[in-house]
């Protein structure tokens, strides 16, 4: 660094890129090239006709990018294409911006797939299965029936209709989302998305003719998940194994962010097992309880909740390691 100083006679900056980083020294610093993306609205009323030139003094290609189309690689074109669908509970869908016209949607991809037709080639159509095989377009101002398109069916949702076209093409793999089961009620909804067709939210939380109150509960009763025995089982089987405490500690906290299941109880049944570890360092169990609770809020706290979160007792102030030793 002073060699390069004394040399260059002005003030010199060098950066030590040795992480995922360097993509963003190679390709954003050494080949940024001069910036032209800049402009001023003057009279936004006014007719524009320099469109072409604009996007042509405006459009950046890197060193890097122009080699690689120059040589016809594939920058980013990936086979098949996998797009991600969209999950959420009745009315929490995001809207969308309105157009020039003044005129916008409500309606997602879960809310268009509620509107497909009840066609023979439409049952039992899972969400990921139906986006897979279908498309949706814009309602023309003259529709005339084709064998590969239909009209959506009309829904107090949706405001705006389309027709939905089967797909013809490249194929599309449709997934959706990951969603965390500390998430609650969206989390079943997805899980029912999975493995059952409907027409409606109401449809989901139906099971056997019987319309259930959550989504948890339809999809517990459809077979989705096990009953709340295999959080205690699995937490039994640990101990069993003698696992040690602070190994159950860590179970116990994945366990209650992963899997619902009823916290405060099981930290009931197994506090003591929980807690062995600090027995005798404490006077009283109370405050061996304590501080294994206070681990166990240690290890919530990079996952989000904490122990009230759960349900769980707060642990207050708890001695520090140093004394304890």
């Amino acid at each position: 660094m002073p060699f390069l100083t004394e040399l260059m006679d002005c003030h010199v900056n060098v950066d030590v890129t040795f992480t995922v980083n360097i993509f963003l020294s190679l390709y954003k610093y050494l080949f940024k090239g001069p910036e032209n993306t800049r402009y001023t609205i003057a009279n936004p009323n006014q007719q524009h006709t320099e469109e072409i030139k604009d996007f042509v003094d405006a459009r950046y290609v890197s060193a890097s990018e122009a080699t690689w189309k120059i040589f016809a690689f594939e920058i980013s074109r990936k086979f098949p294409a996998v797009a991600c669908l969209t999950v959420h509970l009745p009315g929490e869908n995001f809207h969308q911006m309105p157009g020039k016209n003044g005129t916008a949607s409500p309606a997602s991809q879960l809310l268009r797939y509620f509107a497909h037709q009840t066609g023979t080639q439409f049952l039992l159509l899972k969400y990921t299965a139906f986006y897979r095989k279908y498309i949706h377009k814009p309602l023309a101002r003259a529709y005339n029936s084709n064998p590969n398109e239909w009209l959506e069916r009309p829904s107090p949702d949706i405001n705006i209709s389309q027709i939905i076209s089967a797909r013809v093409g490249q194929d599309m793999v449709r997934r959706l989302p990951v969603i965390s089961p500390r998430n609650g009620e969206v989390f079943y909804l997805r899980a029912q998305l999975l493995h059952k067709a409907a027409y409606n939210y109401e449809e989901f939380r139906t099971v056997n003719d019987i319309t259930y109150d959550t989504f948890q509960e339809a999809a517990t009763q459809l077979g989705s998940f096990a009953n709340i025995d295999e959080v205690e089982n699995s937490l039994q089987e640990a101990i069993a194994f003698y696992y040690a405490p602070y190994h159950l500690r860590f179970l116990y906290a994945q366990l209650i962010v992963d899997i619902p299941a009823p916290a405060l109880e099981l930290w009931e049944k197994c506090k003591a097992k929980l807690s062995a570890d600090h027995t005798e360092l404490f006077a009283t169990a109370d405050q061996a309880y304590l501080e294994a609770l206070g681990g166990i809020e240690r290890l919530l706290t990079p996952s989000g909740p904490n122990l009230s979160d759960s349900c769980l007792p707060d642990p207050g102030q708890r001695i520090n390691e140093l004394d304890i030793e």
